[in-house]
């Protein structure tokens, strides 16, 4: 198990050389995980009016749960979502839910080296991310398109039919859609783009695992029922892309 001020020491391996700014560090369960977050320097700019912010988050648990990570969480700004994506190096698969696992942070030569691996892994996910995004912003989506990206995020029952707080979940990502403001900015109305922020937001502030307390809604939102659904949304839009993007970027089902 590491202490917290080896991991925080990483960390400051890891921002301390630029201008990244630390925002919050605290506990989940009572202790179990320990973690801290920092903004990184840049933005990904979609439109004057839709950015995404870069940041890390270390989290070091107590309860037996893992070894210390790293996590990279993309933080659009005009709604707060946590947004995901995934890339793919040397056979290791880099995302939200899989994070940077650390070792040996005792040892100040590994350190640098690990923190060094750490931001060239992070460089390259931000870059990913963002021909990502803008491929999203890029494809305008019909009708047809939207039922079927939300029967590909909310799976049926073993009836293969939909319950009434299916059918209600998935009425509401619709109506996140079309209605929102925040996803019928100039330039994303209409858009991929809009309709993945639309299941994220739903994700990350609506689904019945955020509504419960602050610490199951970031474990939810991190690592738990609502980044595993943000992950499906790749699986739901890989085709529409599948001629925009290619390469790095990793469009998976849930399990």
């Amino acid at each position: 198990m590491v202490q917290n001020f080896e991991a925080f020491s990483f960390f400051d391996a890891v921002v301390g050389t630029g201008d990244a700014i630390y925002e919050t560090a605290g506990s989940l369960f009572c202790g179990k995980k320990i973690f801290i977050t920092a903004q990184i320097p840049g933005e990904i700019r979609l439109t004057s009016e839709d950015t995404i912010q870069k940041y890390l988050v270390l989290v070091n648990p107590h309860d037996g749960s893992g070894s210390l990570k790293m996590f990279m969480t993309p933080i659009r700004v005009v709604c707060s979502n946590t947004l995901n994506a995934a890339i793919r190096e040397k056979g290791r698969e880099y995302s939200l839910s899989q994070g940077i696992s650390i070792r040996h942070v005792g040892d100040v030569e590994n350190k640098i080296r690990q923190a060094q691996d750490v931001l060239g892994i992070t460089s390259r996910f931000y870059k990913s991310f963002e021909e990502l995004a803008n491929a999203l912003r890029m494809k305008l989506v019909d009708g047809a398109m939207v039922e079927a990206f939300l029967k590909q995020c909310f799976e049926p029952d073993e009836f293969d039919s939909y319950s009434t707080r299916t059918v209600n979940n998935m009425n509401r990502v619709r109506s996140i859609f079309t209605d929102d403001p925040k996803n019928n900015l100039p330039g994303i109305g209409g858009t991929a783009w809009s309709l993945y922020n639309a299941a994220v937001q739903y994700a990350d502030h609506e689904a019945v695992a955020v509504r419960k307390n602050a610490d199951k809604r970031m474990q939810s939102i991190l690592w738990g029922s609502g980044e595993v659904f943000k992950r499906s949304t790749y699986s739901a839009l890989k085709l529409p892309l599948e001629a925009t993007i290619g390469g790095n970027l990793l469009f998976r089902c849930t399990p």
